[in-house]
């Protein structure tokens, strides 16, 4: 599934849905990590399948491409160090 909004309304639902809370209940906000105005821009002036782009949000790492898939990863707890099984990606 691609995002047909935008694309920092999406990764906040993913993240939301992770942590059990409202997408606007995240803190930081979102935009505290990323101009999303600027993403959202950029990716869809971008050709599709051609561009990635990937950042950290807190202990998530974030994958999107120009063709909407977004990907919200936890690739570590911090806490044990292992690796994490929350993950939200794109059906």
């Amino acid at each position: 599934m691609h995002s047909e909004g935008p694309v920092g309304v999406e990764i906040a639902k993913r993240i939301a849905s992770i942590e059990d809370v409202d997408p606007t209940d995240l803190e930081p906000p979102l935009y505290d990590a990323i101009d999303l105005d600027a993403l959202d821009a950029f990716l869809r002036s971008s050709h599709p399948d051609e561009t990635t782009v990937e950042f950290r949000y807190e202990q998530y790492s974030i994958t999107v491409d120009s063709a909407g898939d977004v990907c919200v990863d936890v690739p570590y707890d911090t806490a044990s160090g292992s690796q994490s099984q929350k993950r939200q990606t794109s059906d």
